[in-house]
């Protein structure tokens, strides 16, 4: 009960915090969960102020990348809590996080699907930006080749939706699989978030729209 009421209150608070006079409060059941971990209560209040800003509906889910851990969760609600589905492992620029032109840092804050291509095409597929060339390349899962690691399978196309990463869709920051999967787990990339290719078919195809919220943090 201690759990569930602290969580509760810190993400009333946050709402509060953000919420404009007219905004409603985020509902929450007073149901309990079965259990809710340290992490997921480290992401409530970045998952409240996704909800409050932009008005989530019930089942709508979200992506929540913890750049510290290389890991990116995917997060709904349960019961009117925030809930983790599913962690992936990613990788983010070998630059660190910014969001400057030109500075190739992976940007930070909220983030929004554009568009996304490369549906249903096979797992290796190779990508030129947003262009689907139509070969397959080889995917290098144990070992890192000396040539660069190229986009493969999906590429998700990324905008941002706050003042300080407006600019996100114009440095061409993507969400796309990698040909170097040994690569992913460390920050190898020049800016794009990189993830290994059956996690991003799976991610494309069966969960991700244009519209869904990815918010990046440095750390959690």
């Amino acid at each position: 009960m201690k759990t569930r009421n602290l969580l509760g209150a810190l993400l009333i608070a946050t709402s509060s915090f953000l919420a404009c006079n007219n905004d409603p409060p985020i509902e929450f059941s007073q149901e309990s969960r079965p259990r809710i971990s340290e992490l997921e209560k480290r992401l409530a209040p970045y998952y409240a102020r996704i909800y409050v800003m932009f008005g989530l509906e019930e089942q709508e889910q979200v992506l929540i990348l913890n750049g510290k851990e290389q890991e990116m969760y995917l997060v709904g609600r349960e019961l009117g809590w925030p809930k983790i589905y599913k962690t992936f492992e990613i990788s983010t620029s070998r630059n660190g996080f910014g969001n400057i032109k030109n500075s190739y840092k992976t940007p930070l804050g909220i983030l929004r699907v554009k568009q996304i291509y490369g549906k249903g095409a096979p797992i290796g597929t190779m990508f030129h930006d947003t262009y689907n060339t139509g070969r397959r390349v080889r995917i290098y899962t144990n070992c890192s080749p000396r040539k660069k690691s190229l986009m493969t399978t999906r590429v998700i196309e990324l905008e941002g939706v706050e003042p300080s990463n407006l600019n996100t869709f114009d440095r061409s920051i993507y969400m796309h699989g990698a040909s170097n999967e040994a690569s992913i787990g460390s920050p190898n990339s020049l800016g794009c978030f990189r993830m290994m290719n059956q996690d991003m078919a799976d991610l494309a195809d069966n969960v991700l729209r244009p519209g869904t919220y990815v918010y990046s943090l440095e750390e959690i």
